[in-house]
């Protein structure tokens, strides 16, 4: 029931943000990520599915990007965490969340750009509270919104889900930060 919640919320979400883009009326000079290295430092929500047993959890994070395309992307994701044991006797939990997604970034008239992610992932979890394996891979998939305010920066928040398939677990993160366009590699000239 959960899944499907959250399904129709960034759902909801990315046509908001699709429409909301798509009506405003700042024109936009062409804010590309195309061959772009970008580097995302955020602060987010991560609510650990009730299985775990753990405390919902705020955190710190930082992303790792690369535009191949104007529309596609990649994006590698680090957040370390430090909760506890939401039950009898409490334990210091500590572990990561590592995520390797790829992005599909809709282009609009202006500075408003709606996107998805999707991809693979794995959370470390030492030491487990229940008899899982301390390190677990999941599937996650989710949508975002990225506000460009210069061709160098832009503002984005996200929703992601986070599904583990060793025990069904799903755990939902909400993330905003401030993206930095590093450094444009070159395109390679293959005329002579």
């Amino acid at each position: 029931m959960k899944f499907s919640k959250f399904s129709l919320f960034c759902f909801l979400t990315l046509i908001t943000g699709y429409i909301f883009a798509d009506t405003t009326t700042t024109p936009t000079t062409n804010y590309s990520r195309d061959h772009m290295i970008s580097i995302t430092p955020s602060g987010g929500y991560y609510h650990f599915a009730d299985k775990r047993h753990l405390d919902d959890q705020a955190l710190a994070n930082i992303q790792l990007g690369y535009g191949f395309t104007e529309a596609i992307s990649a994006e590698a994701f680090y957040a370390p965490f430090s909760t506890s044991q939401d039950r009898s006797p409490s334990k210091n939990i500590h572990g990561g969340l590592y995520t390797l997604n790829g992005l599909y970034h809709f282009r609009t008239l202006n500075a408003l750009q709606p996107y998805v992610t999707a991809g693979v992932g794995l959370i470390n979890i030492k030491p487990s509270p229940a008899q899982d394996s301390t390190s677990q891979a999941n599937l996650n998939a989710g949508a975002g919104i990225e506000y460009f305010i210069s061709h160098q920066f832009s503002f984005r928040a996200e929703a992601k889900d986070l599904y583990t398939p060793t025990g069904g677990k799903q755990d939902f993160l909400l993330n905003a930060g401030l993206t930095i366009y590093l450094y444009k590699i070159p395109e390679e000239n293959t005329a002579e």
